[in-house]
């Protein structure tokens, strides 16, 4: 078999295929981490797509976004979203380990300065995360 075939056999393989493979060679795992978007797909849209911005279910996929994450366009009000549109992720570039990492670090009542060192980002950026994430928790009590 060439590296070519085999390359393509291992393309039709599953997440959990794949890490059992790597660890039968002494590896550890490397497709673990879900993205924003498989993760809020999950968790946002469990019950069906619905538009953030009416609240209408009646919405079609609308191609794809730059990073990959997949697009909707709501047929009531016309605007486009995403499954992060209206989140304190929304337009992140940081991966959702970074941001449990952070969430994780607020609980533990970490400095802005020793959360940024934590998941590493600048201090501006755990400044605004910080008040994204206590915004939303307000906002969760109205």
């Amino acid at each position: 078999m060439t590296a070519k075939e085999i390359s393509e056999e291992l393309k039709k393989l599953t997440k959990e295929e794949l890490n059992e493979i790597i660890a039968m060679f002494g590896g550890s795992e490397i497709y673990q981490e879900e993205t924003k978007d498989e993760f809020m797909m999950k968790k946002r849209f469990a019950d069906g797509i619905f538009c953030p911005h009416c609240h209408s279910r009646h919405a079609s996929k609308n191609g794809h976004r730059p990073d990959g994450t997949q697009n909707f366009i709501c047929m009531d009000c016309k605007k486009q979203f995403s499954s992060t549109t209206g989140t304190i992720i929304s337009g992140s570039p940081k991966s959702l380990s970074v941001w449990k990492k952070y969430v994780e670090s607020l609980m533990n009542g970490d400095s802005l300065r020793k959360s940024a060192e934590i998941c590493g980002i600048d201090l501006t950026t755990s400044f605004y995360w910080r008040h994204k994430i206590l915004d939303a928790l307000q906002n969760m009590d109205a």
